[in-house]
């Protein structure tokens, strides 16, 4: 055989094993010079790259699913908690907010730390972080916490911290998606992502009120965050103990000082940070207060109402991906900005609609139909967000999706102390208006929210394994 000849098949070889997206477009274009026997081998490791991308994408909703199970427990847990320690709504509130203020400060810090040391083991590590403190939640009142810095403090910090761990979860994970996924596939990806936060939020109040019932509110956050480590092992054995592979590019950008001036002053950003601000607000309105309106405003008992509860988070799990497939779907019609936009605006006016609609009406099952519509409407629109803001500045996507996401959870920040205040001042149905204003509003600002593709931004990954790539 000759140098050349074998110098070609060594080159080709190379270029399959790597699993690449753009080596592996370069084998089929090349499979008439290649021996069948090398070009099955192409195909099949072709194959074997789209199940692991699969595989990756179950990963990430099981992430989700926990981060949201860990998150809407405490409202449900919220009774029983107010009845022990003789918390009102507002004491409730802050305790509601103080997860929200960590998650919220720690958003750009968690995105950057998955730019920069791999977005596979900072999720694996926030992983652990913030399940370990779900379960010490059953200690934030109990003499060994609480006789230190009192029983509220106590509530205040352990909750803090488990935002402070989750912050990292969504930012690294829309990383993963925009360096492994195709652009006209990853809003379904983010959809079907997104679609674990229903779930996850479905699963908890049937979950946690149940096990309240037969063991105790504090069993349940321990039972939650032994979920959660058992998942983090083995996803440090998939995502951070992988083989690896170098990636000149990936190693250049970390090497190299992030540009922060160059992303903090992108208008395209701060318009969708805008809106995501007040989509965020309205989101949280679900995750903490939609349990207790069932029961306290619509009379529902504690179990009937856990159940109803699930009905907006079945919507949201529904809905996301459906968002994400229809963006995709619209694009080869109408261009990537225009679908975004469409499907976003979509979701976000019939939301602000069902929202108005369900807060005006007398019967309480046509109420949870509307709001449980309105909230999957919402997250119809979120998944074009997540996908808007890896067009913003590619080679960042994890830190410009937590400088979003740390808008949106501002206003979930926010949301449970406003929501509290002005139910009791002033009643739920104003407290429902202000969401339905806010989703019409964030609806606006999407008019002038539009991507145009930099080739200068755009940083595909260079040839190295796909496995071993995932602990980057």
């Amino acid at each position: 055989m000759s140098e050349s000849r074998l110098r070609h098949r060594s080159q080709l070889l190379y270029e399959v094993v790597s699993c690449d997206r753009t080596a592996i477009h370069g084998v089929v274009e090349r499979t008439a010079k290649v021996p069948p026997m090398m070009a099955n081998k192409s195909a099949i490791l072709s194959k074997i790259t789209q199940v692991r991308r699969l595989q990756l994408l179950c990963f990430l909703v099981l992430v989700s699913v926990v981060t949201f199970l860990d998150r809407v427990n405490i409202s449900i847990a919220a009774v029983p908690i107010s009845q022990e320690f003789g918390f009102n709504q507002v004491k409730l509130g802050t305790i509601f907010s103080a997860f929200l203020i960590g998650y919220m400060l720690f958003q750009i810090p968690g995105g950057w730390l998955g730019d920069r040391f791999g977005h596979g083991r900072v999720i694996v590590f926030a992983l652990l972080w913030w399940s370990i403190f779900t379960a010490l939640t059953a200690l934030a009142g109990t003499a060994t916490l609480g006789s230190f810095i009192g029983v509220l403090p106590g509530f205040w910090l352990v909750r803090f911290l488990i935002g402070v761990g989750e912050a990292a979860a969504y930012p690294c994970a829309n990383g993963l998606v925009a360096r492994y996924l195709d652009p006209e596939q990853r809003a379904l990806a983010a959809g079907v992502m997104l679609g674990g936060v229903g779930a996850g939020s479905a699963i908890a109040p049937p979950l946690i009120a149940s096990l309240m019932l037969h063991f105790g509110w504090r069993s349940s956050f321990c039972v939650c965050g032994g979920i959660g480590v058992v998942l983090a092992i083995v996803f440090h054995f998939y995502l951070v103990r992988a083989p690896r592979a170098t990636d000149p590019q990936s190693e250049s950008r970390r090497s190299s000082p992030t540009p922060w001036r160059k992303i903090l002053t992108n208008r395209q950003l701060w318009l969708l940070t805008s809106s995501d601000f007040l989509h965020g607000y309205i989101v949280y309105f679900y995750f903490y207060w939609f349990f207790m309106y069932l029961v306290d405003v619509r009379g529902f008992s504690l179990l009937r109402g856990s159940w109803f509860a699930t009905l907006p988070f079945f919507a949201m799990m529904v809905l996301a991906p459906l968002g994400g497939w229809s963006s995709d779907l619209l694009i080869g019609r109408i261009g990537r900005v225009r679908a975004r936009r469409r499907v976003a605006m979509t979701g976000l006016v019939s939301g602000a609609v069902l929202i108005f609609l369900g807060a005006r009406t007398h019967n309480a099952y046509a109420a949870i139909g509307c709001l449980a519509l309105a909230a999957g409407s919402i997250y119809f629109a979120l998944s074009c967000y997540w996908v808007t803001a890896l067009e913003v500045f590619p080679p960042y996507a994890a830190t410009v999706s937590g400088v979003m996401n740390a808008g949106a959870n501002l206003g979930g920040a926010i949301s449970p102390i406003v929501t509290a205040w002005v139910s009791v001042r002033y009643g739920w149905e104003i407290t429902l208006g202000i969401a339905a204003v806010f989703s019409l509003s964030a609806a606006i600002l999407w008019k002038f929210i539009g991507i145009v593709d930099d080739p200068a931004q755009v940083s595909p990954p260079g040839p190295a394994s796909f496995a071993g790539q995932l602990a980057k």
